[in-house]
């Protein structure tokens, strides 16, 4: 089981291959400390890369509310901290050094400082938070 939490690198859309099959890619952006550069420290931000494919069950379901959501507050954009939860496949596989493998998402919670329209939009926040 792994959870990644973090800020979205941009607005989430359902996109479809040539085929016609639904996806949603989710960049992740999480602070992971800082590293010495000479002598000062520099913030570090490790990025996190998901596709989401309609394969049914859940997937469906995140797609489904990522393509028609139930409200401009609860939309996904860039800047919004979110919560990644889900369980990892043995199948994994190494690619120019970076580290492949198959999730299987069980939750993506959209936390409750960034419920609310694009920035730059006025509407009260929800203190609640809300998720899939």
């Amino acid at each position: 089981f792994i959870e990644v939490p973090g800020n979205l690198g941009k607005d989430l859309e359902v996109k479809r291959t040539n085929g016609g099959k639904r996806y949603v890619k989710i960049d992740i952006a999480t602070p992971a400390g800082s590293k010495k550069n000479g002598d000062d420290y520099e913030n570090v931000t490790d990025w996190n890369s998901v596709t989401v494919w309609d394969n049914g069950g859940n997937s469906k379901l995140f797609i489904d509310h990522i393509e028609n959501p139930p409200s401009d507050k609860v939309k996904f954009y860039k800047g919004n901290s979110v919560v990644l939860r889900a369980f990892v496949s043995k199948n994994v596989r190494m690619y120019d050094g970076k580290a492949y493998c198959d999730l299987e998402v069980k939750e993506f919670l959209h936390l409750s400082k960034v419920m609310q329209p694009k920035p730059k939009e006025a509407a009260p926040v929800n203190n609640d938070y809300d998720g899939f």
